[in-house]
């Protein structure tokens, strides 16, 4: 492994490759009040049954899910 000494290294493509997705989750405590969807629409969806759900993304980070997470009314979301 190469390095540039600019804290990068040849396989930092790989690393990225492996990262683990950090996903939100949706307790059955949900009351679909809509404040997840509100916040991070990017993220989240109502189902037929009025339950948030999670999008299905590559990525979640920047989509403001731990602002959703905070606003959930009775912390169904966990991060």
């Amino acid at each position: 492994m190469s390095n540039c000494g600019c804290g990068c290294s040849a396989h930092a493509g790989e690393n990225a490759k492996n990262k683990e997705i950090k996903k939100p989750v949706v307790e059955s405590s949900c009351i679909g009040c809509g404040a997840c969807v509100a916040i991070a629409w990017e993220a989240f969806e109502l189902n037929n049954e009025w339950i948030s759900v999670i999008k299905k993304l590559d990525n979640y980070e920047w989509k403001h899910v731990e602002d959703a997470v905070s606003a959930c009314p009775v912390w169904a979301i966990k991060y």
